[in-house]
């Protein structure tokens, strides 16, 4: 590796029986601010180490999923930029994933034949029939619809580290 030293800030968060976790880290300024700035800083303790070529590579090996980093989510038709760990951002994704595939085995399993001929119509106007079809061949309509969401999906799980102000903290992707 290089013989470069990079200035790393750590991110440490105390549970309520006093276990303390590495809970993320970052070696860009810019993440630093943003985090701190849409975080509960409260909770979290944090110390700033240089770190050599070899040590960033062990750090990536062994921490990678607490590596901090602006992430683009999706909220409605707009995007945001959250700083967030790799391991939020795929914390979500399993969200979204494991939402979309019990959407989609509780609608494929639905047999129309069991409703009465009115509530079929009714189920028709609406679009469950679609619905029950699109699902079947993983729509990427239906799928919007649950990643659209990420954003709400990151702030119901992590609310609790997130700043009373995150909403206003947060950078709007144009």
């Amino acid at each position: 590796m290089t013989d470069e030293v990079y200035k790393v800030k750590f991110y440490y968060y105390t549970d309520d029986e006093g276990t303390i976790d590495l809970y993320g880290w970052s070696t860009k300024k810019e993440i630093w601010k943003m985090f701190e700035k849409t975080r509960d800083m409260s909770k979290f303790t944090k110390k700033t180490k240089a770190v050599n070529g070899n040590e960033m590579q062990d750090l990536f090996y062994e921490y990678g999923d607490k590596f901090i980093d602006v992430r683009i989510m999706k909220y409605s038709d707009r995007k945001i930029r959250i700083a967030m760990t790799k391991g939020e951002k795929i914390h979500v994704e399993n969200i979204i994933n494991v939402s979309f595939f019990n959407m989609q085995t509780a609608l494929i399993n639905l047999d129309m034949k069991i409703f009465s001929d009115n509530m079929k119509k009714r189920l028709t106007t609406i679009g469950v029939d679609k619905c029950i079809y699109s699902l079947s061949l993983n729509s990427p309509a239906i799928q919007t619809l649950f990643t659209s969401q990420e954003a709400a999906i990151f702030i119901s799980e992590y609310n609790s580290f997130l700043s009373k102000d995150f909403i206003d903290n947060i950078e709007y992707v144009d």
